[in-house]
């Protein structure tokens, strides 16, 4: 299930600076929604163990300037466009419901995001999305795609579309997180997934404290429509929960 939240951003500055890793922000604000409606449920998803997320989330600023300071926004009552989306309908109904609670508390009293910057106001909106039936999709990123190769004590190798380790790794990654969806069929069905860089480009993003080069643009996917439909509801490779693998079908 898909959801778009526009979120209404003022700040007691001029303008409104989002610097790199901003994105963090919204995690804390994610949490805090799953918290207040369900606390049992926060404590699954974050204290039992660190399970695999499935979500994803992107983030979109109309009429903002990037720089390498950060995101500017400029004027009264600037939109931050927040798009998440995830599998379960469990996390859905408990994320529109902690949205609504933010949405109630903040046209009471402003909340802050992040500095100086406060939410004002908050609209949340439901996106019907088709079953896919095809096994060939297009997919546009609207967060990088992280491939990461985790080892022992938190060592990370990250790898870009260029690398020949990206597919490899995503692959590890689709094996963990949906083997619960296919059970004994999950090496077969993951094996033969493929993806196809149409109009690929790099990036490299801050997440948290560490700078990690991910892939962006538009690539085919190939692989059954059951996988594709879990890859498009959340999300494509590794820290999905971080705001990064979220992709649309165009």
């Amino acid at each position: 299930m898909r959801f778009t939240v526009e979120l209404t951003l003022n700040s007691t500055k001029e303008s409104i600076l989002l610097a790199p890793g901003y994105q963090s922000s919204l995690v804390s604000l994610l949490k805090s929604a799953l918290e207040v409606v369900n606390p049992e449920y926060f404590k699954d998803l974050y204290e039992n163990g660190n399970p695999m997320k499935l979500y994803t989330f992107g983030v979109y600023f109309p009429n903002a300037k990037f720089t390498h300071e950060g995101v500017e926004l400029e004027g009264e009552n600037v939109k931050l466009i927040w798009n998440f989306s995830c599998i379960e309908p469990r996390m859905a109904m408990v994320f529109y419901n902690g949205i609504l609670s933010i949405k109630q508390t903040v046209n009471q009293h402003p909340r802050r995001l992040i500095g100086s910057t406060l939410i004002t106001d908050v609209k949340i909106h439901q996106i019907n999305l088709p079953t896919i039936t095809s096994n060939t999709i297009t997919i546009r990123t609207l967060s990088p795609i992280v491939s990461r190769d985790h080892q022992a004590k938190d060592k990370d190798w990250f790898y870009s579309y260029k690398d020949p380790e990206f597919i490899q790794m995503l692959k590890r990654t689709m094996t963990t997180k949906y083997e619960s969806f296919f059970g004994r069929l999950t090496p077969a069905i993951i094996d033969n997934f493929e993806v196809t860089p149409i109009q690929p480009k790099k990036n490299v993003v801050k997440s948290y404290e560490k700078w990690v080069e991910c892939s962006a643009g538009v690539y085919v996917l190939k692989g059954q429509p059951e996988l594709l439909e879990l890859i498009r509801d959340g999300g494509l490779g590794s820290r999905t929960g971080l705001g990064f693998g979220m992709v649309e079908v165009i």
